[in-house]
C-alpha cells in the first residue's frame, strides 16, 4: 500500500511477488503528484479484486510491466479518480510482460494509451477512458474459456494493430 498526497511522486518497483487473496495487490494513493509502478520481469501482481488499483488526482499515471499483471474480480489495471477531485493527468501503460484481466483507465482524466508489446489476455470488458491501444504483441480474447463469450473494449478512441497477433480463440 503506498499513499502520497501533495505534489509528491510515487514510485513503486516489484521485482518479486505481490498478491494478496482477499483484495488488492497493489493500491496507490496520490493527490497530484506522478504514480510510477514497474512491475520487471521477474516480478508478479495478482489480487482476488484488482491486481493494481491507482486512485489519482492530477498527475500521471505511467505502470511499465514486464512480468505479470493477473487481476481477479476487479481489474488488473484499475485507474479511478479520487474522491472529490477531477483527475487531469494522462495514463500510460506500456506492457512488455503479459497482462490478465480486464483495465479501467477511465478515472485518469487526461488521454490514455495503452502499448501492447507482450501479451494482452481479455477476460471481460475494459474501459480506456476515450484513450488509444498500440498493438505489436498478442490480444487474447477469451483465452482458457470453455463456451464463447464477449469481451468490449469501451471508450477506445483508436486501435492499431501495428504487426501484432489478435486471437479470439477460446483456447
Amino acid at each position: 500500500y503506498a499513499n502520497g498526497s501533495g505534489s509528491g511522486t510515487i514510485t513503486l518497483g516489484v521485482s518479486g511477488k505481490v498478491a494478496s487473496s482477499g483484495s488488492t495487490g497493489i493500491v496507490a494513493i496520490n493527490t497530484s503528484g506522478a504514480t510510477n509502478i514497474s512491475v520487471a520481469s521477474t516480478g508478479s501482481v495478482s489480487g482476488a479484486a484488482d491486481a493494481i488499483q491507482v486512485q489519482t488526482g492530477s498527475g500521471q499515471v505511467t505502470i511499465a510491466n514486464a512480468g505479470t499483471i493477473t487481476g481477479g474480480s476487479g481489474y488488473a489495471i484499475n485507474v479511478t479518480a479520487l474522491a472529490q477531485s477531477t483527475p487531469t493527468g494522462s495514463t500510460q501503460i506500456n506492457n512488455t510482460g503479459t497482462i490478465v484481466g480486464a483495465v479501467n483507465l477511465a478515472g485518469g482524466g487526461g488521454a490514455s494509451t495503452f502499448t501492447n508489446s507482450g501479451t494482452f489476455t481479455a477476460t471481460k470488458d475494459s474501459d480506456f477512458g476515450g484513450g488509444s491501444f498500440v498493438n505489436t504483441g498478442v490480444v487474447q480474447v477469451g483465452a482458457g474459456a470453455t463456451t464463447p463469450g464477449a469481451v468490449s473494449f469501451l471508450n477506445l478512441t483508436t486501435f492499431e494493430n501495428a504487426g501484432g497477433l489478435i486471437d479470439l480463440r477460446n483456447a
